[in-house]
């Protein structure tokens, strides 16, 4: 059996434009309430501040994959974005 990590986290780590650009990519699985985010995606992303933030959150907590969700946690640890 394969298993693997994720978090979830909210969507208010990450500023409206670059949610916007991850919604329009099509290589991105994504639901009503948000986008799940591989750690190779997030490294595709990784010169923006908020997912950079993210990938190394991610990765000091062994998550290979970030659902990041409008209802999902808001990590005191992140920075946050008002939309």
């Amino acid at each position: 059996m394969e298993k693997h990590n994720i978090i979830v986290l909210s969507t208010v780590h990450v500023t409206s434009k670059v949610m916007q650009t991850l919604v329009k990519d099509s290589n991105i699985m994504q639901s009503e309430y948000g986008v799940l985010l591989s750690y190779f995606t997030l490294s595709i992303y990784i010169k923006e501040p908020c997912i950079s933030a993210i990938a190394n959150f991610a990765n000091l907590h062994g998550c290979e994959f970030v659902m990041l969700d409008r209802d999902g946690l808001v990590e005191e640890a992140l920075p946050t974005y008002e939309w």
